[in-house]
């Protein structure tokens, strides 16, 4: 049997069920995000004592004090990239010191730190809610097709 005359088993109408389900799900999962508010703490008015007591999430991925952390570590906050006017991730990196940021066409990024900067730099190790972007394909982060919209960042 070549074709079948069920109307509710096409495929455009299967398609169509399937769109207004996502659709529905996107919705709801918006409205959710847009009732929830976030806590962000004014960074500009904390004292050097309030601001070395942060918690971050360091490589060891636990919560601990800037000032104990093994390593260099600058904050990018939601409130900082909202001010930056930044529309993705790359540039919002542009902000963190000792990075190196290159815009090589429309959608490609140059990325890298310690002056080893290449399209493909695969010396650099980027988590997204702590899992790893690298891309062993490319040998390196393939920045145009990471989906994050900037305003569900909570921090760099």
């Amino acid at each position: 049997m070549l074709f079948n005359r069920n109307p509710g088993s096409r495929p455009a109408t299967r398609l169509g069920r399937i769109f207004l389900a996502g659709f529905l799900a996107v919705v709801v999962a918006a409205t959710t995000v847009a009732q929830t508010s976030r806590n962000v703490p004014d960074v500009t008015a904390m004292s050097m004592e309030d601001l070395m007591n942060m918690q971050v999430t360091s490589v060891s991925k636990r919560t601990q004090k800037v000032a104990d952390a093994a390593a260099a570590i600058f904050v990018i906050t939601q409130e900082d990239i909202r001010r930056s006017g930044a529309t993705s991730i790359p540039e919002a990196l542009r902000m963190a010191p000792g990075l190196q940021v290159a815009r090589i066409d429309e959608n490609k990024w140059a990325i890298a730190s310690r002056g080893f900067n290449g399209r493909f730099d695969n010396k650099l190790l980027v988590l997204i809610d702590g899992r790893s972007v690298y891309t062993p394909l490319f040998s390196g982060v393939y920045w145009n097709v990471q989906d994050v919209m900037l305003e569900d960042v909570d921090r760099i």
